[in-house]
């Protein structure tokens, strides 16, 4: 199976992290989907240096970007279907509904 996990807002929580290494320790596709606004503050080496500085292990990470958050969830809607990813988990409202609109996948949403 295929899984999706936001990073910022979501791998960020202890619970979702021990989740997501678990699901790929145990032979499970884990995609790390990003939101990334080019002319943002965020660079793609910081995303990376985060997720090794949390220790999170996946398949491969996929940098979304758009100039606004709807772009960016179209963005990460497009990279679930692409990829025939089944289960996202993300923490923003705007992604989320973006995903649930223009994706095949089941959203898990985090509220806290």
């Amino acid at each position: 199976m295929k899984w999706g996990f936001d990073l910022d807002g979501t791998l960020d929580h202890e619970e979702i992290k021990v989740l997501a290494n678990f699901l790929f320790d145990h032979g499970q596709e884990v995609h790390v989907l990003t939101g990334f606004v080019p002319s943002g503050n965020y660079t793609e080496q910081m995303k990376l240096d985060k997720l090794k500085r949390l220790g999170i292990r996946c398949t491969q990470v996929h940098l979304c970007e758009g100039e606004s958050m709807a772009d960016i969830g179209y963005t990460k809607a497009q990279t679930l279907n692409r990829l025939g990813i089944t289960f996202m988990v993300d923490d923003d409202p705007t992604f989320v509904k973006q995903m649930v609109h223009y994706s095949a996948a089941r959203i898990l949403m985090v509220v806290r």
